[in-house]
């Protein structure tokens, strides 16, 4: 009976054990597993192309990636154990940081958590950086701790000053400008080329560079006429009063101008009998599209420009 027992006994010792065993088992497995999640999420976190920042319930920097080295030039032995507020957020806001943090924890009112801002951060240097950043708010072991991932947006903002600045001289030049698609065909003009050509920009969108720039020389050539015979009157009334006034000089200056280049025009257009042909298909093309198709488009436009800049 007592070796039944210890027979029992060793049975039960042995089960137990080999639980145990598997148990220790599963156990080492487990933190195996751990260890590796950690180190792929370490690794994924020291590599991301933006800046990554942690910090705990009291506003202290616990974590920090490569990228955040590069972005604001702290180490991340440098950077751990820092406030946040003192090593990224702007002197004048770093108070309203410190209340919104205090907020969250006191009330679990968040109002920028999860939300894209964007905001400037400071380096090491003391210059600043403009940045868009994500906070988020996880629970560890109870207690509260913010990440964010932090993108700079520098060349973004480089990019939007010149794209607003090409902008505001496409609208406020004085020179007329045609932006067209790969085709040829106008997708947008300034104002000025409007004011030059007469045309209103519903009407020189969408057509061929080449038919809107042969209608605009048929227009400017017109002005250039009407200037001229102005031109001619101004320096009459000047011979008559040009003891009350001191403007025959550049009167008669303005007239000669005009003079010379219409002449210089005439030879242009005796030396390209291409222009010529196209003068006498208009004559013959009564019908149909105001703007006419044809024509040696390269040639209007140049046409074009000079009598726009001789104007």
């Amino acid at each position: 009976e007592l070796e039944q027992k210890v027979e029992t006994r060793t049975e039960a010792l042995r089960e137990a054990n080999d639980r145990l065993h598997a148990s220790m088992t599963e156990l080492i497995e487990s933190e195996r597993q751990l260890r590796a999640r950690k180190l792929e999420l370490r690794t994924v976190i020291n590599n991301a192309p933006d800046a990554y920042v942690s910090i705990d319930d009291a506003g202290v920097i616990c974590d920090w990636n490569l990228q955040a080295e590069a972005t604001f030039g702290w180490t991340r032995d440098e950077a751990l154990g820092r406030r946040l507020d003192e090593t990224l957020i702007p002197s004048g806001l770093r108070q309203a940081h410190r209340d919104g943090l205090r907020r969250h924890l006191d009330t679990g009112e968040a109002r920028v958590l999860g939300q894209r801002m964007e905001m400037q951060a400071i380096r090491r240097d003391g210059s600043t950086v403009p940045v868009e950043v994500r906070i988020q708010a996880i629970d560890i072991d109870g207690r509260k701790r913010f990440t964010a991932f932090l993108h700079d947006i520098s060349d973004r903002k480089q990019a939007e000053q010149k794209l607003n600045l090409a902008a505001s001289v496409f609208t406020h030049t004085m020179e007329g400008i045609v932006i067209t698609d790969a085709d040829g065909t106008i997708i947008e003009v300034n104002d000025a080329f409007c004011r030059i050509t007469g045309f209103q920009r519903s009407d020189a969108t969408h057509r061929k560079a080449g038919q809107v720039a042969r209608r605009s020389f048929l227009r400017l050539d017109a002005v250039g006429i009407e200037l001229s015979q102005l031109c001619d009157g101004l320096h009459d009334l000047v011979q008559r009063w040009h003891k009350h006034f001191r403007i025959a000089g550049m009167a008669q200056g303005l007239r000669q101008i005009l003079k010379a280049k219409q002449v210089a025009r005439v030879g242009e257009l005796q030396r390209h009998p291409a222009q010529q042909q196209v003068g006498q298909r208009d004559e013959e093309q009564k019908v149909g599209d105001p703007v006419c198709a044809g024509g040696n488009a390269e040639l209007q436009v140049r046409h074009g420009t000079e009598l726009r800049q001789r104007i």
